[in-house]
């Protein structure tokens, strides 16, 4: 008994200690969050100290440039002044008088410099001072919040110390409170159970006296009297004979049921089994499955990206392709001004300043890629423009108009579409491409057949136009639809072909059409003829059918990954759909269980034994029956009072195993009929009274 209140003693002190470690812990919390908002506010003042010392420093660059100038400026005045005095020595003396009033002029002027410099200089100075007192505290303040967070650490450290001990106590002494409290209960519930089989053993022996007393003294009463209590009894053991046949058929056929309930949860678990290792080999071959398609998807999706990028190019030069030059004298000028207000500019103020660093710098290296392929875009603009001014200056000098006009002014024009010519070839722009290997081999291909054939026709014309091709004609026009679907490669192929064939054509009509008055001269030979050209065309469309297959293979592989994505759907709904089953299973186990309980339940309480015993009254309107439940050893009763008229009971003693609620609902549902109480309804509501108190 002494160990309790000190028990208890420790258990208040703990639980005192413990609201002080928290109120700490509130009070410290808030102190870091004062500390934290008091370093952002130093924070914030040492960044403007610091563009306020930026604009000192600007200040002064200004006026240490002044100063010099203004230094600069006095000697020229005193060089001119000296020049002045030295060439003006031998004039009169009014013109001395000029010169010292102009000398006096200057004087005064230098001296109000020097004063400005003085005051400049000064205040200078006084901003330097100002910056070093700056810097000064900004350190003191760095040194106070290191300080303070280090103090605030080590605080935060010793109190969950102090917190983890104090719950370690506080987990010590309440379960030495709680083996207290068992040891203390223990024996006042023996106590307890031993008045109440005394105080039951006391009301059998008071209704036994009572029995004896009110027995009748004559045999002949006697003898009718344990006959009816022979009757009653009797009646009573048919009855509870009765009610254990059918309670051991129910035991039975639950028993049955059990057995089946067993098996059919023992296959279910063999099922289950089953299935779980169908799962798993399924998920297994799956992923195997799956790390062989992401292979193959990563190798595909290189590819895709560069077949993308080579598309998104291609959209954007057709969205942007508005300049064509079909007449001569349209001259493209790109002043630097342009060039500088088109250069992207990255300003690292807009992300955010709460974002992490590493986030910050990939939304800086995103906006970077954006401007790289918009000047490389821009590039390829400006190549493709390049080019078409070279054609329109090559169709300028081969036009019909330059047959009408004279020796001189064709040569004028000539000499300048040259000029022009030469001025635009200056300008060299090359934006590579990345390109895989079979690019490579395509391109090299065709550069070499074209650089072939321009070489065979520049020397010897006539035995290249004489010899054979085994080519398939192809309209440019049909081909030239499919050129928007294609990459850098097969636009510069083309480009090339249409400006060869524009060279021929112009070459063809300057031959065909001679200037009036002049004699026939030789024609100027074409750079290739028609076969030449249909050659190039059939390869370039053999390219563009390359083309066309890597697309459809990218077709291809996004369908497999669609196909792999909706296998893996079907997983997840499978894997959901076990992991319901296994739930369901889990139910059903603990259903059995609860049923199996029940049953035990039931057999318990089917095995309560009743007795009852009646007495009339004085009054002669009523009557006692003495109802005793008995489970084993132990037993309760009740005592019924009974009115004979009305069949109802009108008061009870049942104290000891029941409360006054239950105590009405048995007044209320307990009837008499004919002499007898409705025996079946007084057991269903008293078993699991008696159960609870006999347990």
């Amino acid at each position: 008994m002494e160990k309790q209140p000190d028990l208890e003693a420790k258990y208040q002190r703990l639980a005192t200690e413990y609201s002080k470690v928290r109120s700490q812990a509130t009070v410290l919390k808030k102190a870091v969050l004062e500390e934290q908002a008091k370093s952002l506010e130093l924070r914030e003042t040492i960044r403007k100290h610091e563009q306020t010392v930026r604009k000192h420093d600007q200040e002064m660059e200004s006026l240490t440039f002044r100063n010099e100038q203004l230094t600069k400026r006095i000697s020229v005045l005193q060089q001119e002044l000296q020049t002045n005095s030295n060439s003006k020595k031998g004039k009169p003396k009014p013109t001395d008088n000029n010169v010292a009033a102009d000398v006096g002029i200057l004087d005064e002027e230098f001296h109000r410099k020097i004063v400005e410099n003085a005051q400049l200089l000064s205040s200078i100075s006084d901003k330097d001072l100002e910056i070093a007192s700056y810097r000064d505290r900004i350190e003191w303040l760095e040194d106070k919040l290191a300080n303070i967070e280090k103090e605030l650490g080590n605080r935060d450290a010793l109190n969950r110390a102090k917190l983890d001990r104090l719950q370690t106590e506080n987990e010590a002494l309440s379960s030495r409170i709680k083996s207290a409290y068992s040891e203390r209960s223990a024996p006042s519930n023996d106590s307890a159970e031993k008045i109440s089989y005394w105080k039951a053993e006391a009301e059998k022996l008071k209704a036994e006296c009572d029995i004896l007393r009110s027995k009748p003294t004559s045999n002949e009463k006697l003898t009718e009297y344990y006959e009816s209590q022979l009757r009653e009894m009797l009646e009573i053991k048919t009855l509870s004979l009765a009610e254990s046949k059918s309670l051991s058929a129910e035991n039975q056929a639950l028993k049955a049921r059990l057995e089946h309930a067993i098996s059919e949860q023992s296959e279910l678990q063999k099922n289950l089994d089953t299935s779980h290792e169908e799962l798993l080999t399924t998920n297994q071959n799956y992923r195997s499955q799956l790390d062989a398609m992401t292979e193959h998807l990563a190798a595909q999706n290189e590819k895709i990206t560069q077949q993308s990028d080579e598309i998104e190019i291609l959209k954007h030069k057709l969205a942007t392709k508005n300049l064509l030059l079909a007449n001569s004298g349209l001259i493209v000028v790109l002043t630097t001004s342009l060039v500088l207000q088109t250069m992207p500019k990255i300003d690292e103020n807009v992300s955010s300043e709460h974002k992490p660093p590493k986030e910050r710098i990939l939304g800086l290296l995103d906006l970077l890629e954006t401007h790289v392929e918009k000047l490389r875009k821009e590039a390829a603009q400006l190549e493709e423009d390049r080019d078409q001014l070279l054609v329109t200056l090559d169709s300028v000098r081969h036009t019909d108009l330059m047959n009408q006009l004279d020796d001189n002014d064709a040569d004028d024009v000539t000499r300048y579409a040259e000029r022009i010519m030469s001025r635009c070839q200056t300008v060299e722009v090359r934006v590579l491409t990345q390109r895989d290997q079979m690019q490579e081999e395509a391109l090299s291909q065709i550069n070499y057949l074209i650089d072939g054939l321009v070489m065979d026709l520049r020397n010897d014309h006539e035995a290249a136009k004489q010899s054979k091709y085994t080519t398939r004609k192809y309209k440019l026009g049909q081909s030239g639809r499919r050129v928007a679907h294609l990459g850098d490669t097969e636009m510069l192929i083309r480009r090339k072909i249409e400006q060869m064939k524009q060279f021929n054509e112009n070459f063809k009509k300057s031959a065909e059409q001679p200037p009036p008055g002049k004699a026939i001269s030789a024609a100027p030979k074409p750079l290739m003829n028609a076969e030449a050209l249909d050659q190039l065309i059939s390869v370039s469309n053999h390219v563009v059918e390359r083309q066309s297959r890597v697309v459809e293979q990218e077709r291809d592989c996004q369908q497999s990954m669609w196909k792999i994505d909706k296998e893996i759907a079907r997983m997840k709904a499978e894997y959901s759909t076990l992991t319901n089953t296994l739930e369901e299973m889990q139910k059903l186990d603990i259903k059995m269980e609860l049923a199996a309980l029940k049953k035990a339940k039931a057999n318990y309480s089917s095995a309560l034994d009743v007795e009852i015993h009646t007495r009339d009254l004085e009054d002669g309107e009523h009557f006692v029956a003495v109802v005793k439940f008995s489970t084993g050893e132990d037993g309760n009763t009740i005592n019924l009072t009974i009115n004979r008229s009305t069949r109802t009971v009108t008061a009870f003693d049942a104290s000891q195993i029941m409360s006054q609620e239950e105590a009405a609902e048995l007044q209320r549902a307990v009837t008499v009929q004919e002499g007898r109480i409705d025996l079946r309804k007084l057991i269903a509501i008293v078993r699991p009274m008696c159960r609870e108190t006999t347990t």
